[in-house]
């Protein structure tokens, strides 16, 4: 049987139809599918620097409690290795963080930094004078503590926080 030219027109037609149908769903399936795989590592990034911060913000909590309590009762010169790597532990803090965690962090090396280097040596002028001084270190690590709270809270805070698709 012979095709005449309409026949033929409406084949090609619906061929050419099929075609531009299957090449438009072909695009919108790799755009949908590349779309879900930059999300699905926007959030695998998110969550791997949640997990960054968390370490860094423990680490920089334990180290700011370690030199409070190594320091309880003598003086620091602010020269040790040991506080050298504190105040990279801080700047790591300060670097991967929001304002209010940078702040809260500032002030918890300012009281930190205050409490180790402040002179521990009793005066010796009279027993009442001992407990007045006792009361002002009690004041000054009551300061480290309340700081180190604000810190721990605002670091949790930060560290379960749930990811937000853009």
């Amino acid at each position: 049987m012979s095709l005449t030219w309409i026949e033929l027109a409406d084949t090609a037609l619906k061929i050419g139809m099929g075609t531009l149908i299957t090449a438009a769903s072909g695009y919108l399936m790799l755009k949908r599918n590349q779309s879900h795989e930059l999300e699905k590592e926007r959030r695998a990034r998110f969550y791997d620097l949640q997990a960054q911060k968390k370490k860094i913000y423990v680490e920089f909590l334990s180290k700011s409690d370690a030199l409070v309590q190594s320091y309880l009762f003598s003086s620091h010169n602010g020269n040790s290795e040991e506080y050298k790597d504190y105040l990279t532990t801080f700047n790591e803090a300060q670097i991967m963080s929001d304002d209010n965690i940078r702040t809260a962090a500032y002030s918890v090396r300012d009281s930190v930094g205050f409490f180790i280097t402040c002179n521990k040596t009793s005066p010796n002028l009279s027993d009442s004078s001992d407990s007045i001084f006792l009361s002002d270190l009690k004041a000054y690590r009551n300061d480290v503590n309340q700081k180190l709270g604000l810190f721990q809270k605002l670091a949790q805070l930060e560290v379960v926080r749930e990811y937000e698709q853009a």
